[in-house]
């Protein structure tokens, strides 16, 4: 870092040139700063803890609620007394790898 001149000594046009300079250094590290992995050749780790924000959802709101039309009731599947047909489901096993088999769905369930 170079050393801070006396301002009261320098010319007119010394302290207009050290006002350039000074801006574009400031430029020059905003611009630094700005950088991130998604503007720059910067690995993924140099963003640090804070992660960029992510764009979720890019449509445009459009005021209207979500769902059916006013006034229509709408239907759904109900379950019946008594079903046409009924399918048990099973998992095949094996004799010789029962119980290993059995420690498995022990642990999945």
């Amino acid at each position: 870092m170079t050393p801070r001149p006396d301002l009261s000594q320098l010319s007119s046009e010394e302290q207009d040139a050290l006002i350039a300079a000074r801006l574009e250094r400031v430029d020059e590290l905003e611009r630094r700063l700005g950088l991130n992995r998604t503007n720059s050749g910067k690995p993924p780790a140099s963003d640090g803890l804070t992660k960029p924000s992510r764009v979720t959802n890019q449509r445009e709101k459009t005021g209207r609620k979500s769902g059916g039309q006013e006034g229509h009731a709408g239907t759904t599947l109900r379950p019946v007394a008594r079903p046409d047909t009924v399918s048990h489901l099973t998992r095949p096993v094996q004799k010789r790898c029962r119980i290993s088999d059995m420690k498995a769905h022990a642990i999945a369930d």
